[in-house]
């Protein structure tokens, strides 16, 4: 089972004018993944739960309330309303629509470090309607959470096969993996040279398994022009920093003979960005995708 986590990244290279920085008042919300996928077949109807819940971590030193709604998935055979994507948390009375939007948490100062508020649970209805394909969507925060994105796949039934009930699939090794942030940032005011981000992401992972966590990025996305992946690294345990263009290992855990309890492990991951005189001045914007594997 692979599980996978989207950073977003946010680069500032404005190389000819001096560029500003200032530190917002509003919350810090963090998520430990941003998209919520559910898998089914043709023909299967009732609940459909999402691969995995999400776990919601706020910094803030001032009152603060979320909540989320969703719009209306897209595919090939149309739309599918937001009324039947439920969620649970906290503050819902068992798994409530989407349709509108839910209390996911609120609160009030929370000390110079982030703290875990909610544990977000998705679940589908389906009619057993469905046509075949892949519907994206998203489900939005009014209160300035990040948006997590959202897919329904819809996959051919077997012939002679029942679908399976999510109560009976098969579970594999429960490895939790999460960030002190889903932003970097890169403030690029001078000459072409490689600059470090402003801030270190710390990387955690519970897992009672051996695991290996590798990364990679997108190339970095502006009006002007595009920065590919490998000009972007990260530094790896061996203290030297690696280009993401392909998968680099970030953290890894070896599997144990026997494993008798869940522990967790750390990684501090620095990044840093290479640009040059080609580069246009502008915002540019990218992803970092982080790929948790269990060792089996």
């Amino acid at each position: 089972m692979r599980y996978k986590i989207q950073i977003v990244l946010i680069c500032l290279p404005l190389l000819l004018p001096a560029a500003w920085c200032y530190a917002a008042s509003a919350p810090i919300i963090t998520l430990s993944h941003d998209l919520v996928t559910f898998h089914l077949v043709s023909g299967q109807s009732g609940a459909v739960d999402a691969d995995m819940p999400i776990r919601v971590m706020v910094q803030s030193n001032m009152g603060w309330t979320l909540n989320y709604h969703a719009t209306p998935l897209s595919g090939p055979e149309g739309e599918i309303m937001p009324d039947r994507i439920l969620i649970r948390t906290p503050y819902t009375h068992g798994f409530e629509g989407l349709h509108i939007p839910r209390l996911v948490g609120k609160g009030g100062l929370t000390g110079p470090t982030p703290i875990e508020v909610a544990n977000m649970q998705f679940r589908y209805m389906a009619t057993g309607q469905e046509k075949i394909g892949i519907y994206e969507g998203n489900i939005f925060s009014p209160d300035g959470g990040p948006t997590i994105h959202m897919r329904i796949v819809i996959e051919p039934k077997v012939e002679g096969a029942e679908p399976q009930k999510p109560e009976e699939a098969v579970p594999g090794p429960k490895i939790r993996m999460s960030f002190s942030t889903d932003k970097i940032n890169f403030d690029v005011s001078g000459s072409p040279k490689e600059y470090d981000a402003d801030n270190a992401i710390l990387l955690t992972v519970e897992s009672k398994h051996g695991f290996k966590v590798k990364a990679h990025a997108t190339p970095l996305h502006s009006e002007g022009g595009d920065i590919p992946p490998e000009r972007l690294f990260v530094r790896s345990d061996d203290g030297n920093y690696h280009s993401l263009e392909k998968d680099v290992v970030v953290l890894e855990r070896k599997e144990e003979i026997h494993p008798e309890k869940e522990r967790t492990v750390t990684a501090n991951l620095s990044f840093r960005l290479k640009t040059i005189w080609g580069d246009v001045a502008g915002e540019y914007t990218g992803e970092i995708i982080f790929t948790c594997e269990p060792e089996m």
